[in-house]
């Protein structure tokens, strides 16, 4: 809750880490940016440190994972979702729905997937500033990247950590799907706002 972050960020102690983690029916970033800024005001003016980060996908992989996911979690209500249904939902980009791309979402979050019917240009050129003016660290796909930038900025010591979210069976697409799936990622903005990403972050990468 955004009066919870508020008083969140105030009153630092001595060596006191704080850590927030924005996910699901949270935080619309396209209409919050006042919040991004006065949140990183509030504990600067503390004489505290701020990091804000972001770790993107590569667009088909995240699609298609998502996609294993979702049918996974419906199957469990009753409802398997398979292949057609999913990229019926992608060529509907202003539906309040099951999943949103990570563009979609990182604007918008499960508000909609494009609540102001806006072009795909605005919405990436969007995306880029709200990184660009808000964000510290910005990763696509790059674990280990993501955790050494992080690890510079805080001077925290490096922890193993075991991967356990592993998906090792297969998931069914065809060729024409996949085809379909990636014309629809670049006719939303995805496919751009990560080729945007790495250009402006590529020093991180």
């Amino acid at each position: 809750k955004h009066g919870g972050m508020n008083e969140f960020v105030t009153d630092f102690e001595e060596n006191e880490w704080k850590i927030a983690h924005v996910h699901h029916s949270s935080l619309e970033l396209n209409a919050s940016e006042h919040l991004l800024q006065g949140w990183r005001d509030t504990v600067e003016s503390q004489g505290c440190g701020y990091v804000a980060t972001v770790m993107f996908r590569d667009p088909l992989s995240h699609t298609l994972s998502l996609h294993k996911h979702l049918g996974r979690f419906s199957q469990s209500h009753g409802h398997k979702i398979d292949s057609e249904e999913y990229m019926q939902h992608l060529k509907s980009p202003n539906v309040i729905g099951i999943w949103a791309t990570q563009l979609d979402y990182f604007l918008y979050n499960f508000l909609n997937r494009n609540p102001y019917s806006v072009d795909k240009e605005t919405k990436v050129k969007r995306a880029l500033q709200l990184l660009r003016d808000h964000f510290d660290i910005v990763t696509v796909g790059n674990h280990e990247g993501h955790m050494k930038a992080v690890l510079r900025a805080t001077g925290w010591p490096e922890l193993h950590m075991q991967t356990v979210n592993v998906f090792k069976k297969d998931i069914q697409f065809t060729k024409r799907q996949i085809e379909n799936i990636l014309q629809l990622l670049r006719d939303n903005g995805d496919i751009d706002l990560i080729n945007g990403v790495q250009i402006l972050y590529k020093d991180l990468f």
